[in-house]
Parts: structure tokens; sequence; C-alpha cells
């Protein structure tokens, strides 16, 4: 199946985060009224025990103060596999790319715009019972040194695993 769709917002006092001009690592908090919308397409196909999903967002914001929307993407793509191995393995890889956020760099006195982030991941979850499992997640298995925020490192590879219980 496939989606496509529009969205417009009126976002009160929406977050927009922007580098502290005194140390840039360090963000500031900027509420805004914000105006955004939201073109989308997605994909969907689904066969028995896979399933594909690829899906893309174009963002535009407009702000009622500040000049531009800071940290906020204005792409965003997403592309996942869902695979079930019988009834209690689940692997999900995924890729994502987030781009066009725009921040305000006080040093140099101008806008920049942070490059592409590339993220590739990956889930897998065991299910011993319908109540009890266990999962592993991984992210940005590629290394990248990619930033979402301006100034602010990515982690490297990233992994957490944990155990779950439905009561």
């Amino acid at each position: 199946n496939y989606m496509g769709g529009f969205t417009l917002s009126q976002l009160k006092n929406y977050l927009l985060f922007q580098n502290d001009s005194i140390v840039p690592s360090k963000f500031n908090v900027i509420y805004d009224d914000v105006t955004r919308s939201n073109y989308f397409l997605e994909l969907n196909f689904n066969k028995g025990n896979h399933s594909f999903k690829l899906r893309g967002d174009y963002f535009a914001y407009s702000n009622k103060v500040q000049e531009e929307a800071w940290h906020r993407p204005a792409y965003k793509a997403d592309v996942s596999v869902v695979i079930r191995a019988a009834d209690k393995l689940t692997i999900i890889p995924r890729f994502m790319a987030v781009g066009g956020m725009k921040a305000y760099d006080f040093a140099m006195d101008e806008v920049v715009e942070l490059p592409m982030a590339l993220d590739l991941g990956v889930n897998a979850g065991y299910n011993f019972t319908d109540r009890a499992g266990v999962f592993i997640r991984f992210n940005n298995l590629l290394n990248g040194d990619y930033s979402l925020y301006y100034k602010y490192p990515v982690r490297g590879i990233q992994a957490i695993a944990g155990v779950t219980w439905k009561f």
C-alpha cells in the first residue's frame, strides 16, 4: 500500500534549540509560534513474515519571531525492513537520513546548515513467551560523525540490550 499527504500545524511555543553564544556546545531553548507544513509519502509492502517500509518527509516552517526553525529538519527519509523468523525472532534493519537543519554560529555571525545525517541501525528481539523476551538495538553502525545539533558531536556506534516483560 502507499500513502501520501500533507499536514499543516500551528504550534504555539514550539521548542527550538539555539547554541549558546558563550559555550557553543550548550543549547538554549527558544519558544516560538511556528506554522509547520509536512509533505510526506509512504510505501509499505507486507508479505508474510517480511515487510518493507519507505517514508519520506519534507518540512517547511514559518516562524513568528525566529529567523529559522533552529535544529529542526527540512527533510527526513526512513527505510526499514521487518523480518520475522517463526514467532519468536524479529530483526529490523533501518536506514535513516535527516537534513536541512540550520543553526546560528555566533562566532562567525552567520546561519550555517548542518550536513545530512545518515544512520544505519538494527533492532533484534526474541520472545520466549507472549509475555517475556529480550532485545538488542544498534545505532550508528556506520560510525558516522554527523551532528543533529551544531557543535554537539554524535556518539559512535551505540548498543543497548534489555529484557521485556508484559504484565
